[in-house]
């Protein structure tokens, strides 16, 4: 798989899609730096371990999930490495039994297509059909224990623990509704 071991911090010239280019322009619109590379299409969460190395970060699993009735939707954010059985999560959020959304509802809810979902999809779910839940692993990190935290967009001079608090307020005050938990075998 191609990956270019150069970080970039702005869009590229050209996308695959438009979607694609609509995101990097929502973030620099808003103000959020970013860091990219380019690599061929990642179908699985092992090809993004190059992917990793080169953005230093870990990647998580975005998965698009629905009720059996198919009328409640969530995005469950997991670590990479962390294996997924619906059954346990139905049971968490008392819902009935719970399988992996469509590509077709992907791309009417969320505007996205298998393999590209991310959190910054839900910028296109206006009418707020997603509940958003995230697996207490992926959250935190070395932000949440960091003192200081200068170079954060808008926000001068402020504790990891402050700044992840500010963010999460900020989502709540959108609408955006969330839960953090272990996701139990």
């Amino acid at each position: 798989m191609y990956i270019n071991e150069k970080i970039f911090t702005t869009h590229p010239e050209t996308t695959a899609t438009e979607k694609e280019m609509q995101s990097y322009l929502f973030l620099e619109e808003n103000g959020v730096e970013y860091i990219r590379a380019e690599h061929d299409e990642a179908a699985t969460i092992e090809l993004c371990e190059g992917v990793e190395k080169i953005i230093d970060a870990k990647i998580c699993k975005n998965l698009l999930l629905c009720n059996r009735q198919q009328t409640k939707f969530y995005m469950l954010l997991i670590p990479g490495d962390m294996p997924f059985k619906t059954k346990y999560l139905s049971a968490q959020i008392n819902s009935s039994r719970l399988s992996f959304a469509s590509g077709e509802q992907m791309e009417e809810l969320l505007n996205v297509t298998p393999g590209s979902l991310t959190v910054l999809a839900l910028m296109f779910d206006k009418e707020k059909k997603i509940e958003l839940l995230i697996e207490k692993n992926v959250c935190g990190g070395q932000i949440v224990n960091s003192p200081k935290v200068e170079n954060y967009p808008g926000i001068p001079n402020v504790s990891g623990y402050e700044l992840s608090a500010a963010l999460y307020e900020q989502a709540k005050s959108f609408g955006c509704e969330m839960h953090f938990d272990e996701v139990l075998e």
